[in-house]
């Protein structure tokens, strides 16, 4: 009898000098992500970081939340906006964004709009009216609105100076989400993904 008590008392022992180390393999944090990926046809590199729960080595966001977005390219300019994720991956199912207001601090508020109206009329008088209305519509149901060029630079450097971003989607009444993030670990983020570079 004392033999097995002994050896019960050994597993419970071990058990426990065991989960410290399984939890540091598996811990969980919430914050700024850079997320990588090169094509497998063109070999083009991005680079995405964002706001994410990582848990072990994996990061995953929220459905129908709406989250920073600032994205790398080797093809194209830097882009900085917010995106909402997917109701169903599989699926691909995504939330449209629309226009948003972006707000670093105290600073003065960025538009950010997935259909500038002016481009919009000026392009309707061009009479490619077909083929304009077919990018509008695509812009109008993305599930990224984003700037790209100086404006997005500005956007960028605010940020990595800043303490928080703040989003408000422009809707009628100002009724449209709206979502505050801390900036902090942001510049770490952005240096993995190469910038400036």
């Amino acid at each position: 009898m004392k033999n097995l008590t002994f050896i019960a008392s050994a597993i419970a022992l071990t058990a426990c000098a065991s989960s410290p180390t399984t939890a540091n393999q598996n811990t969980t944090a919430i914050g700024w992500v850079a997320l990588k990926n090169v094509d497998d046809f063109t070999d083009e590199k991005t680079c995405k970081v964002t706001w994410a729960t990582t848990y072990s080595k994996s990061s995953y966001r929220e459905v129908f939340k709406i989250y920073p977005v600032i994205v790398f390219s080797d093809s194209e300019p830097l882009k900085v906006g917010v995106e909402s994720v997917s109701a169903n991956a599989s699926l691909q199912i995504d939330i449209p964004v629309g226009n948003v207001q972006l707000r670093i601090d105290d600073l003065p508020t960025h538009e950010v709009k997935a259909v500038d109206m002016e481009v919009l009329q000026a392009s309707m008088a061009s009479g490619n009216q077909a083929t304009l209305m077919q990018e509008q519509m695509e812009s109008i149901m993305s599930p990224r609105t984003v700037t790209e060029g100086d404006d997005a630079k500005a956007i960028l450097t605010e940020m990595l100076s800043g303490t928080e971003i703040r989003y408000r989607q422009m809707t009628p009444g100002n009724s449209g989400k709206t979502g505050v993030f801390p900036l902090e670990g942001l510049s770490k983020k952005v240096a993995e993904c190469g910038y400036p570079g």
